[in-house]
């Protein structure tokens, strides 16, 4: 017999976004509704996280925006989900 465990999430299940400095470990968290502002500067050590106005910075706020309009989406044919890797102890 074979088990198996996935973990899935659904758009509707992410209510916000993490930014996580790299040299200092300050977090930044944005919420997925309304307003979404991609982070450029770490607020603490002033570390580059994108270049202003980069394709990177644009395709992630494009990413964030539409898995938010997709989590509001009613009248969906489907349920899309995605998967995560295993949580690890």
């Amino acid at each position: 017999m074979t088990s198996e465990t996935r973990t899935m999430i659904e758009f509707a299940d992410v209510v916000a976004v993490e930014f996580e400095c790299t040299k200092c470990s300050t977090r930044i968290t944005k919420p997925i509704q309304g307003d979404l502002c991609i982070p450029v500067l770490c607020p603490n050590c002033h570390n580059t996280f994108f270049i202003e106005n980069s394709t990177e910075q644009k395709h992630l706020e494009l990413t964030l925006v539409t898995i938010g309009n997709m989590a509001n989406e009613k009248k969906s044919p489907c349920k899309i989900k995605l998967e995560i890797k295993p949580l690890t102890a």
